[in-house]
């Protein structure tokens, strides 16, 4: 049953269309901050999603700090703990992050800070048709065969004989 519920969660995984990656992925890892100044980080990322897409930026800190995240040419600033941007997406993707530091103790910028890409909305129905055509299928896939084995039992029902006395000497 867990393996089930593990190949269950894989596959929806896969079939969602998000591509996540964590700053220590991307190779930026932990970015310090000394205080009173600014640290400009810089990543290339490549992405199976092409064309229009959102991308939620969630930045994990500790200090006071401005940032503000630039991809492909679209700057943000991140007001709260994360922010989504609209961007064009090629196959080669520049991020950078700007990081100012206006408080007193050095900050940080934890390396499990993440990036999640999901394509935009209608922008791209040929992929979202095979999504929900692949989606469809997984679903049939797990309800069909419990469905066939009902449908048998019930058109060939076994009769069974009863069971007679014996007198056993």
């Amino acid at each position: 049953m867990i393996r089930l519920i593990l190949v269950f969660l894989v596959v929806v995984n896969l079939l969602s269309g998000t591509e996540t990656y964590t700053f220590e992925e991307l190779g930026l890892g932990n970015i310090a901050v000394d205080p009173l100044s600014c640290t400009i980080k810089t990543a290339y990322f490549s992405s199976k999603i092409e064309g229009e897409a959102s991308i939620n930026v969630t930045i994990y800190h500790n200090g006071s700090l401005i940032i503000t995240v630039k991809i492909n040419n679209v700057k943000e600033k991140i007001k709260d703990e994360s922010v989504v941007i609209k961007v064009n997406l090629t196959q080669k993707n520049k991020l950078t992050i700007t990081a100012t530091n206006y408080g007193t103790d050095k900050a940080i910028i934890y390396s499990n800070s993440t990036i999640s890409i999901c394509q935009a909305k209608d922008k791209n129905p040929a992929t979202s048709e095979s999504n929900i055509w692949l989606k469809a299928s997984f679903i049939m896939s797990i309800a069909i065969p419990p469905l066939v084995i009902l449908i048998i039992r019930r058109r060939f029902r076994f009769e069974e004989k009863e069971a007679s006395e014996i007198v056993v000497v």
